[in-house]
Parts: C-alpha cells; structure tokens; sequence
C-alpha cells in the first residue's frame, strides 16, 4: 500500500468510524427493566462496569472531564443514575470533599440490558456477512482498537507535554 492509499484509509476512517459513534448515541433514551437510561448514562455505566479508570479514580470531575463537559452536566447524570439505583456514591475517607462513584448491582444489570439492546441491532446488521468477512471483521476491530490506544497515548504524551511548556 503506497502512502497516497494509506492516507486516503486514514481520510476514510476519520469519515466513517464516528458514524458508529453517531448511531450508538441514538440510543438516547433505551427502557430497561431498572428505567430509562440515556447513552451517557449508558457509557458511565459502562465504564464503571468493565473498569475503565481505576476505582478510587472515578469521580465527577473526572468523568466530565472525559466526556469534555461542564461538571454540572455530569452531577446531573450522575444524580439520575444515583436516583434510579444504578450508581453509589461515597465520601472519599481522604479527601472528604470528593465522592468515589461505585456502579450497582442494578447498573451492571442495566449495562448488560443495554449493550445486549445495542448488539442486537450490530448482530442484525452484519447478518450479510459470511463466516471469513467476520472473521476478517474481528481482526480490523482488533487493529482499530490498537489504532485507537496508540492515539489515547499520544494524546497523553502530548497533554503531558503541554502542561510542561504551561505549567
């Protein structure tokens, strides 16, 4: 593959991967068996779930810093999600001023609920393929991911080298 056809897969990929974003966000108000629940909802508790950040890392301003949002917007996702039984939040020992956020047992249910709900969907989509363009499939999402940590990094290395030069 020339350079020219690498940046062209590269202009692509910039194109189609955040459609997959774009329709995964759809799922804007999904019913589960423990209430409604928005996509940010969702992805908190999908990273609460599957442990994205540490567990004592796991707070407000941390999360609205992820999603890039004023921390309001993420107290009052949280408040949901507190109010519906999904999430616990409690006083860090150190640091009495924080709150460590803790998913439920009822936010793992509702977590599965949803990424079964969006699977689904994926599931029926992808019914066209044959077992070898799966199987090809499986192995670009393997490269994606890759792709998608070395960015993560070099966005960190990058972060970290700014708050050298600022700080």
């Amino acid at each position: 593959m020339t350079d020219i056809d690498r940046q062209r897969l590269a202009a692509r990929m910039v194109i189609v991967l955040p459609k997959y974003g774009l329709w995964a966000n759809g799922f804007r108000d999904v019913v589960t068996p423990h209430g409604r629940v928005g996509y940010r909802q969702f992805i908190v508790l999908w990273m609460l779930r599957f442990e994205v950040f540490d567990a004592g890392d796991v707070t407000a301003t941390r999360l609205a810093s992820y999603f890039d949002v004023q921390p309001s917007v993420m107290t009052r996702a949280l408040a949901k999600l507190e109010l519906g039984g999904l999430i616990r939040r409690t006083v860090d020992e150190e640091d009495r001023r924080r709150s460590r956020i803790v998913i439920t047992d009822a936010g793992r249910e509702t977590c599965e609920y949803v990424l079964d709900t969006i699977t689904r969907s994926l599931l029926s989509s992808m019914s066209f393929l044959s077992d070898e363009q799966a199987a090809e499939l499986e192995r670009n999402v393997e490269i994606l991911d890759q792709i998608v940590n070395d960015l993560e990094q070099q966005d960190a290395a990058n972060d970290d080298d700014w708050d050298m030069r600022t700080g």
